[in-house]
Parts: structure tokens; sequence; C-alpha cells
């Protein structure tokens, strides 16, 4: 069994989340590569007028990135900053995007889950895999790197109101696979062994 790191479950209760398509993480180019959400974005904005894109985090590649959404014309693309507490945008989002060309293990996915939120994300790592599989299920895998793919599933997404909230329903009872107690009880019979 892979090692996992464990996500604590402590998702705050909402009634409805609001249209908002979420991106949390550093903002840098060789790894996370923000700029394909940009274009997925600029793909399905004109057809999603109440939807908007937040993007959480800091890093070096944020002026490149500002730059890219002012030139491509984006209208509801808000980049909210730095933050040690990113649950009050779990809470409220609905789905979480993940572009990374490179990916360990993706935290992101596993809290935005546990806060009922459906993630989309390439199948560009065994981890991401892990988290998400099956496509569709747990979360949407899209195979890397067709930006054209990743809009299509994203607007479905988002236009999908049932399809959206069964997926997120099955992310946050998937991603119990990875709480500190199952992770940690791994860990005391891998230790135990040795």
């Amino acid at each position: 069994r892979t090692f996992t790191n464990p996500c604590a479950n402590d998702a705050l209760p909402v009634e409805q989340k609001r249209k908002q398509v979420l991106y949390v993480g550093r903002l840098t180019y060789a790894d996370k590569r923000i700029d394909r959400l940009v274009k997925v974005w600029s793909m399905v904005e004109s057809k999603m007028p109440d939807w908007e894109f937040l993007i959480v985090g800091e890093g070096e590649y944020e002026s490149a990135l500002r730059e890219q959404v002012r030139s491509l014309g984006l209208k509801r693309v808000r980049f909210c900053g730095y933050t040690s507490d990113v649950r009050p945008y779990y809470r409220d989002a609905s789905i979480l995007m993940l572009s990374s060309t490179i990916e360990g293990w993706g935290m992101v996915l596993c809290e935005a889950q546990s806060s009922e939120v459906a993630c989309i994300a390439f199948d560009s790592s065994a981890g991401i895999r892990e988290i998400l599989a099956p496509s569709g299920v747990n979360g949407v895998l899209v195979q890397p790197f067709y930006l054209k793919s990743y809009a299509r599933e994203l607007e479905q997404l988002m236009a999908n109101d049932e399809l959206r909230s069964r997926i997120a329903r099955g992310g946050k009872q998937s991603v119990q696979r990875f709480s500190v107690e199952s992770v940690g009880a791994h860990w005391v019979k891998f230790l135990e062994s040795i």
C-alpha cells in the first residue's frame, strides 16, 4: 500500500455552495502551471456567467498570471493572495481545479474533498490518480494536458448540479481512506513489522 499524508476531515457544514471554481496552491510555473487553468477558464467564462474563478496562493508567477488574465479579457478571475486558513474557501467553493505537470501527493485535493468540493485535475501522477479515481465518482481525471477536454469536463461539472453534487459526495466518502486514524494505523503496523 502507498504511504499517504493524512487528511483531517474538519469540513464546515454549508447549506449552499457558491458558484465558485477554486485553485489553491503556489503560483509557480515549472510544476503547478496555473496558466493552463486560466486558458481553460477563458473557454468557459462566457458560457457560465454566474460563476467565478478564485486563485488562492502566492508565488513568483503571479504577475505573469495577472497579465494573462488581463490579455484574455477575463472578468471573473479573483486573485485572493496567501492565507494560512483555506477552510472558508473550501467551505464556499463548488469545484477545485488542479493543473500540475508534476504532483507528489495533492493535499489540496484531499482537503477539498473533505469539504465536499468536486475536484478536477489532469491525470498526471499516481498520487492524483489515487485520490480522484475512479474518474466521475470521486473526482474528474482529464488526460494530460488536453485543455479543450479539461474545459469540456469543467463546463459539465459547472452546468450539472446533480453530477457535481454526486462527485462531491463521492470524494468526501473516498477521502476517509486518508483520515489521520487510517493513515496512522497503517504507519503503526509498518513500524511494528520492522
